[in-house]
């Protein structure tokens, strides 16, 4: 909250007054996430509201799904854990020129925390790779980091193309979390990337307009996009697939998607809450469904949910 203020009102003042006035709030930011293992779970706390835009045709994860996906990842850093040493090697490359390399360093996962952008980055490497995502992301969306050169006339706090910048260097943070998860799958086949984490690398550590790796908010996949976007052309983290099919197909008792040709679907049967994953053609949970419940049992449906 505090840095949004001070951002607004620095704009009308002097350029001494404006420099001192974001210097301070880079030094009490800097100061709440100067703790690596803490720094990821504070830095979204920090960030003044609005400045992380919701993604376009995609709904935010509910915070059942959180839930849901705070319990696959602590799942996913347990699989990543107990796989041979020479399976998984002992360093990470980053691409980044602060952290080229790093090494693994496996955290407690409770099922009770709050789940964290690149969870498997923050919980399976080294305390200084979740720092670096911390500092990067604050970089990116709090308003006082990204600085003009000292010659620009207009003075504005706000640089487009340092926010770019610093958008492509947090993005190469997408790449070893899409590994992490591959990882994960060489333990466990059938483990998906949940959706709140897909959703939350989107948000965070990816920027439509440029080149740069994403995971299919529809499935999972990875995806590359090796060019800047054409003009008019927009992206919505959809793999080649998934692109295919009408965007617009999102059936009306479905929460979330799971993976290619499946989602997490609301239970229509009249008193019953289930989640379940299913085709989008499905009604009924498997507690519900009628080849499973005799004709006394069964539940008529219920639509308008």
């Amino acid at each position: 909250m505090v840095p949004a203020r001070l951002y607004w009102a620095a704009r009308d003042m002097t350029r001494d007054v404006r420099q001192e006035l974001s210097d301070l709030v880079q030094q009490a930011i800097e100061e709440a996430i100067a703790d690596p293992e803490v720094a990821p779970a504070r830095v979204d706390r920090l960030l003044p509201p609005g400045s992380v835009p919701a993604l376009e045709g995609w709904p935010s994860p509910s915070l059942h799904a959180r839930v849901r996906a705070q319990i696959i990842v602590c799942h996913a850093v347990a699989t990543i854990e107990a796989l041979d040493p020479e399976v998984r090697r002992d360093v990470v490359y980053t691409g980044l020129n602060e952290l080229p390399q790093v090494g693994y360093s496996f955290k407690s996962c409770s099922d009770g925390d709050d789940l964290v952008p690149a969870p498997l980055v923050v919980h399976c490497l080294a305390a200084e790779a979740g720092h670096v995502l911390a500092k990067l992301i604050a970089h990116r969306f709090t308003p006082v980091y990204a600085r003009p050169e000292p010659d620009d006339q207009e003075g504005h706090l706000l640089a487009g193309d340092v926010r770019r910048a610093i958008a492509r260097r947090l993005n190469s943070l997408v790449l070893v979390e899409s590994n992490l998860w591959y990882l994960a799958s060489l333990g466990d086949t059938d483990l998906v990337v949940p959706y709140a984490v897909r959703y939350d690398l989107a948000r965070f550590m990816w920027d439509r307009e440029q080149p740069g790796h994403v995971l299919c908010l529809r499935c999972g996949s990875h995806v590359h996009y090796r060019r800047p976007a054409r003009y008019g052309t927009p992206r919505h983290a959809r793999c080649r697939p998934c692109s295919r099919g009408n965007p617009d197909a999102w059936p009306s008792h479905a929460s979330e998607p799971h993976t290619r040709g499946t989602w997490w679907l609301r239970c229509q049967a009249q008193d019953c809450t289930h989640i379940f994953v299913g085709r989008a053609d499905q009604l009924r949970c498997p507690h519900c469904r009628l080849d499973t419940t005799t004709l006394s049992r069964r539940k008529p449906l219920v639509r308008d949910r």
